[in-house]
């Protein structure tokens, strides 16, 4: 595809990625009617998103399949969250427990929603998928000193038309992709295998998907322990009449995610590699320790909220990036493994945030003094998930692992010929695998499918590259060296 034709959808995903990030941060900062005003909410919203991602991480194959397939999910997901946003509209004010409940299924839709979201983008190549990305990530930052401002009216229309306007936005994207054949119709993902078979052939994977799980985990827990500390100060700090300044924070907020995010698109977009990674996680792994060491240099409190807070929500903002770009790298080949890897992932962060969230307001909610020993935990459990739990070893393994990521030539020959001759991805697996003289007992064992449909795929594979052999597979990958 050409690059003036790939404007428009890069546009369109970037748009289709903000307005969802705006309007889940629009509903986690209290700005809305369903915004999250209180500890209680927040514990809940956190709660339907953790139980949503871990749910779709368990899914029958057959659901995951019906969630790639579906066009029509992500329009009923976008309109459940606008509906619950404006159904808080008819809710007065003593009516705090049916909001709670719109908030709980808002954020379980909001769930579902990013599960198809996530989809589409994972369709993509690496470098096609990373400008819309990084420019939904900004576009949302940008937005938040837009929303401090807002008022209850302004809040209220934002949060019924954001959700159809990224629906809207991911659904002409993913149409303009399936035309111009970049993205495959998922349709054709009919090949599976059952749960044993699964976990056998993907086991190296898992384990370090794993690690990056329980890193999220650990990370979720310092997160939200060290943001509810810094919002436990400004409170402190209105209470006593001090003016905080919500506009200036957002803005420092603003420009510590774009700055972070830039940086972040430019190594990736430089070097397709481990290393590339390696330094971006590197470059976030140290902002996130510095927000939470610099509150423990004595310092003016009103620094805590207009300095410190905004620079560790967009380290750990710039965090979600990383995590975003990376999961997107695993195979295309398997897309029930990448969504559920993205959903564990995604569901051990939540997990992670809520337990972070429920030991400030459960237990040290009155208890001043632990401020400065929960942001010296925050820190050791940041450092602990970094250097034992998710390692910079580690994440180069999972990079090098990941088939669309491995950087190595032959493979970049083999995608490229595949694209070329419009091979749908399982074509191009079986491709590979015969370019590198694999057998079809060889490759029926390895992909637990019968040899009959490694056959059939051969046979296809041979038709659309109008050769005969196996041997004719070779030198046709071969020439492409040059």
């Amino acid at each position: 595809m050409q690059a003036g034709k790939m404007n428009p959808t890069v546009f369109l995903l970037a748009l289709a990625l903000g307005c969802y990030s705006t309007w889940v941060f629009l509903a986690f900062s209290g700005q809305g009617p369903v915004g999250i005003r209180n500890h209680l909410s927040l514990e809940l919203a956190l709660a339907a998103s953790t139980i949503a991602f871990f749910a779709f991480a368990c899914a029958p194959k057959r659901l995951l399949g019906c969630i790639r397939r579906s066009s029509v999910l992500p329009v009923v997901s976008a309109a459940g969250m606008a509906a619950c946003m404006a159904l808080s509209l008819f809710l007065g004010p003593d009516d705090q427990a049916q909001k709670d409940i719109a908030c709980f299924l808002a954020n379980v839709l909001s769930s579902m929603y990013a599960v198809c979201q996530f989809h589409v983008f994972s369709r993509l190549d690496q470098r096609l998928a990373l400008a819309p990305s990084a420019a939904g990530y900004i576009t949302a930052a940008c937005c938040a000193p837009l929303l401090q401002i807002a008022g209850e009216t302004v809040a209220l229309l934002l949060g019924v038309l954001l959700p159809f306007a990224s629906a809207t936005a991911l659904l002409l994207a993913r149409k303009t992709l399936l035309n111009a054949k970049a993205l495959r119709d998922p349709r054709r993902d009919r090949e599976g295998c059952g749960l044993h078979a699964f976990l056998k052939a993907n086991r190296a994977l898992l384990q370090l998907a794993g690690a990056l799980c329980a890193a999220l985990f650990l990370t979720g827990i310092a997160h939200d322990n060290a943001r509810t500390g810094y919002v436990h100060v400004l409170q402190a700090l209105d209470t006593a009449g001090t003016p905080v300044m919500l506009a200036e924070s957002a803005c420092l907020y603003t420009v510590f995610v774009v700055i972070g995010v830039s940086i972040q698109a430019a190594v990736l977009r430089s070097a397709e590699s481990d290393a590339a990674y390696a330094t971006c996680y590197r470059i976030v792994l140290v902002a996130l320790v510095a927000a939470q060491l610099l509150p423990l240099v004595p310092s003016d409190s009103i620094a805590h909220g207009t300095v410190f807070l905004p620079l560790h929500m967009g380290a750990f903002r710039c965090l979600l990036f990383l995590v975003w770009m990376l999961t997107l790298k695993i195979s295309r080949d398997n897309p029930d493994l990448r969504l559920r890897i993205f959903c564990a992932a995604s569901g051990s962060q939540n997990l992670g945030s809520w337990i972070g969230s429920a030991l400030w307001a459960s237990t040290f909610t009155d208890l001043p003094e632990f401020f400065y020993p929960l942001m010296f935990a925050s820190v050791v459990m940041t450092l602990v998930a970094a250097l034992l739990l998710f390692t910079e070893s580690r994440l180069r393994a999972l990079v090098r692992l990941t088939s669309d990521g491995s950087g190595g030539r032959f493979v970049q020959r083999c995608r490229a010929i595949a694209d070329h001759y419009g091979l749908s991805n399982r074509e191009r697996e079986i491709m590979t695998m015969l370019a590198k003289g694999r057998n079809l007992d060889y490759i029926h064992k390895e992909l637990y499918i019968s040899k009959s449909t490694v056959s059939m795929h051969r046979q296809h594979i041979y038709q659309k590259l109008d050769i005969h052999s196996q041997q004719e597979l070779i030198s046709l990958i071969d020439n492409k060296r040059g």
